[in-house]
């Protein structure tokens, strides 16, 4: 059985994520982990100081996976915008990304992760920690467009910040609802948002 602590922590923590994409919570057992994670069982406690802590520290890595994803295509929108068409362009295609099937999954599990952390303050104090860092980085990238005169400069960036993370995380919505609108008309009406929004109306 492995032992290495470092390389151990991180199997725990993989096998708890992969068990909570395909099962619920209620149904992690620690012996379960332990043998996929192929660690001694201990190595839980050791780590996250039991079944809790492991179950927090996996829900907060799925935060972070699903909400890095959306920074990284935030940046690469924001990277190379000059103009408010190429902003507005962007957004577009962001949203376009955004709404695509393999996305549902995404939300949904950033969903089930920030639920967990109802009534439990550990998980909800390393969930906020982590989504505060994230939206930070956001926050980073408007700035910056602020300062390329491509956003509204009277925003308050961190305000902007959550506002993306809010529209992202609430497509959640769309993504339950059978009888929703079709993309295109979801898409100009997001558009027709963040013009009113970020730009200047030029």
């Amino acid at each position: 059985m492995a032992q290495d602590e470092p390389d151990g922590r991180e199997r725990l923590l993989r096998a708890a994520v992969r068990h909570l994409e395909r099962a619920s919570e209620a149904d992690l057992r620690i012996v379960d982990i332990a043998g996929e994670a192929d660690v001694a069982l201990g190595l839980i406690r050791h780590h996250f100081g039991g079944r809790d802590g492991l179950v927090a520290a996996a829900q907060e890595r799925r935060i972070e996976g699903a909400t890095r994803a959306d920074v990284r295509g935030l940046r690469r929108l924001l990277d190379g915008v000059t103009t408010t068409d190429e902003l507005l362009d962007g957004v577009e295609a962001f949203t376009r990304t955004l709404l695509e099937h393999r996305r549902r999954d995404v939300r949904l599990s950033r969903l089930a992760a920030i639920a967990a952390a109802h009534g439990r303050p550990d998980a909800r104090e390393q969930i906020g920690a982590t989504l505060a860092e994230l939206r930070q980085a956001l926050e980073d990238l408007i700035a910056a467009a602020q300062e390329r005169g491509v956003v509204r400069g009277d925003l308050d960036a961190a305000a902007v910040a959550t506002f993306i993370q809010a529209y992202a995380f609430g497509l959640v919505l769309h993504d339950l609802d059978p009888d929703g609108p079709d993309h295109d008309a979801l898409i100009a009406t997001i558009r027709t948002a963040v013009t009113a929004l970020l730009t200047d109306g030029d």
